[in-house]
């Protein structure tokens, strides 16, 4: 979807520039640019706010984000950008996709297209909510939100399968024909894990 503010703008920069691509999960999240094979970074979805203000014997940031704030959890805050209902945390998530733009990438995010992934469970409120944030405050040229079934499947150069996603909070299994996930056909469980669980794990990593 182009941005309406900026219509004249968004075809040149499709072709200069490759999108930022963003893989929002409850645990993890994945970032980097469309044309590269693998993601840039990776790292835990949350954000880290101090219990007790150090400001005046430290010279730290008000907050920190993904390991940085697991390796401090025992005197930080923390919030996760997802829960069990896959409903989302827009102020951890607004605080993670700035991170990601201004500390991660180092891009500016009104001169590049953005493509976000999303769960079966996602609400349209998430994805309206989504795309205010990207077009009104961060003036991105262009916005795209595609299934996670289908961009698996996109990756291994298929556009037909049947996709088994497993997560951190739940596990889908979806049918995609030809592009398009079929939401009759999906089903999803429960995992076992919580993310409140990750917390207490000393590290996290990447698949």
């Amino acid at each position: 979807t182009p941005n309406p503010s900026s219509p004249n703008k968004t075809p040149k920069l499709k072709m200069e520039k490759p999108a930022v691509i963003i893989d929002s999960g409850a645990k993890q999240i994945k970032c980097g640019f469309g044309r590269e094979e693998n993601p840039k970074y990776c790292f835990p979805s949350l954000v880290a706010k101090p219990l007790y203000d150090t400001k005046d014997y430290f010279e730290e940031p008000d907050i920190f984000f993904g390991q940085e704030g697991l390796d401090r959890r025992d005197v930080m805050d923390i919030t996760f950008s997802k829960n069990r209902n896959e409903d989302w945390n827009f102020f951890a998530m607004k605080q993670i996709w700035r991170h990601i733009y201004h500390d991660k990438l180092k891009v500016e995010p009104e001169e590049q297209p953005i493509l976000i992934s999303e769960s079966p469970l996602n609400s349209k409120r998430n994805r309206e909510e989504t795309m205010k944030f990207f077009f009104e405050d961060l003036k991105a040229p262009a916005f795209f939100m595609c299934p996670q079934s289908v961009l698996s499947l996109y990756s291994s150069g298929k556009t037909t399968g049947l996709v088994l996603d497993s997560g951190e909070n739940n596990t889908f299994v979806e049918v995609v024909y030809e592009g398009t996930r079929h939401q009759a056909t999906t089903s999803a469980t429960r995992s076992p894990r919580t993310a409140s669980a990750a917390a207490r794990s000393p590290r996290t990593s990447c698949s």
